[in-house]
């Protein structure tokens, strides 16, 4: 591919993550605010900070998908989702052992007290 080809910048993953900012915006603007002194400041940084994080993640994806980087694009897209399949199977896994321990250690005592 020559320097100067470009893909398109509206891939999937881009497109993706546009229609998710864009709920997520309205979701943020549309929360109602707890009881506090300054509610509209804390509204309007809310959403502030929720609009640079959105420009700049959204600028990166755009990026990737202009210079054809595809596969990095739907893996930063799809990255916190990975992430949290796996924390929860590691979850579940450390659960899943407590649980057994525990019931080891009932059974275990169970035991002791009917042999006395």
């Amino acid at each position: 591919m020559s320097k100067n080809s470009h893909c398109n910048p509206h891939c999937g993953p881009f497109i993706i993550y546009v229609i998710l900012a864009v709920v997520s915006l309205i979701a943020t603007v549309a929360k109602p605010m707890e009881n506090t002194e300054n509610k509209v400041q804390v509204k309007a940084t809310t959403v502030g900070v929720h609009l640079v994080s959105i420009l700049i993640f959204g600028g990166l994806l755009y990026w990737l998908c202009y210079h054809c980087h595809l596969t990095v694009a739907w893996i930063i897209l799809l990255l916190p989702v990975i992430l949290f399949v796996f924390l929860l199977v590691l979850g579940l896994g450390l659960l899943a052992d407590v649980l057994a321990i525990s019931s080891t250690q009932k059974v275990t005592n169970n035991d002791n007290n009917n042999s006395q």
